[in-house]
C-alpha cells in the first residue's frame, strides 16, 4: 500500500480501526514527512486523533518553536483555533516554545477562546497558569497596538 497526500488520512483511520499497527505507523511516518507550516496544525490534529503520540511530540515541537511565523500566516492562526484544549494545553506548556514578543503567547489563547467563548471562557483558568506572563513589562502600560493582532 502506497501511503500519499490523498489517502493518508483515510489509511489511517482504517488502521487505527482494524488496529494494523504497521500502516498506522507507516502513516504516521508519511505525516512526520509533511510537517510543513501549511500542514502542522493539520497533521498535529491527526496525531492526536488517532494517538499517534510522537508524531503528536513533533507537531507540538514544531509549532512551538515557529510559532512567531506562524501566527502571521492567517490560515494558521485560524486552524490553531480549533486544536482542542488539551492539545493547547501541551502547545502552551512546551519547552521548545520561543515568542519573539511574549504577547504572543497572550493572542494565541485568545485568539482560541474569541473561536467558541462559551465552551472555552470556562477553561481559561487552565490556560493562564500555562502563559509566559511574567516575561511581558510591568511598566509598560500595555496599548491597543500591543494586542490590536489579538484579532483573527
Amino acid at each position: 500500500i502506497e501511503v500519499d497526500a490523498s489517502n493518508v488520512a483515510w489509511l489511517l483511520d482504517m488502521a487505527s480501526y482494524l488496529e494494523v499497527q504497521p500502516l498506522q505507523e507507516a502513516c504516521c511516518e508519511f505525516l512526520r514527512s509533511t510537517l510543513s507550516p501549511e500542514a502542522c496544525v493539520d497533521v498535529l490534529l491527526l496525531a492526536h486523533h488517532y494517538q499517534c503520540s510522537s508524531l503528536q511530540s513533533e507537531g507540538v515541537q514544531y509549532i512551538a518553536r515557529r510559532v512567531s511565523s506562524l501566527l502571521l500566516l492567517p490560515e494558521v492562526r485560524q486552524a490553531l483555533t480549533k486544536l482542542p484544549a488539551a492539545l493547547l494545553s501541551q502547545l502552551l506548556s512546551s519547552e521548545a516554545f520561543e515568542v519573539d514578543q511574549e504577547t504572543e503567547l497572550i493572542c494565541l489563547a485568545s485568539d482560541w477562546v474569541a473561536a467558541a467563548p462559551q465552551d472555552r471562557l470556562p477553561l481559561l483558568h487552565q490556560l493562564l497558569p500555562l502563559l509566559q506572563l511574567s516575561l511581558l513589562p510591568a511598566e509598560a502600560p500595555w496599548s491597543q497596538q500591543q494586542f490590536g493582532a489579538c484579532t483573527t
